[in-house]
């Protein structure tokens, strides 16, 4: 939840936390629905640990890979409104 802060203007880091959590949510809700099928089938709970274990380092990864340089980005004003007179 740190990293849209330090790359999203002031203005939209709310809605890209927003999305961060979202994003959570519904792995989480993927993630217990998994689970669930695989302890329904026999496999136990050391799959889902490693399992567990690895989706943060995968997720590190793809951060790394996909973000290289921790900057802000250049994100002009896509729109322009003008008041009505």
């Amino acid at each position: 939840m740190v990293l849209p802060t330090d790359l999203f203007p002031r203005n939209v880091v709310g809605a890209v936390a927003g999305l961060v959590g979202f994003g959570g949510a519904m792995g989480g809700i993927v993630f217990g629905q998994l689970v669930g099928y695989l302890l329904d089938h026999g496999f136990g709970y050391g799959p889902v640990f490693t399992m567990a274990g690895t989706f943060h380092v995968v997720a590190f990864l793809v951060i790394l890979i996909t973000i290289p340089v921790v900057a802000p980005l250049a994100l002009g004003s896509k729109l322009r409104y003008q008041a009505a007179l």
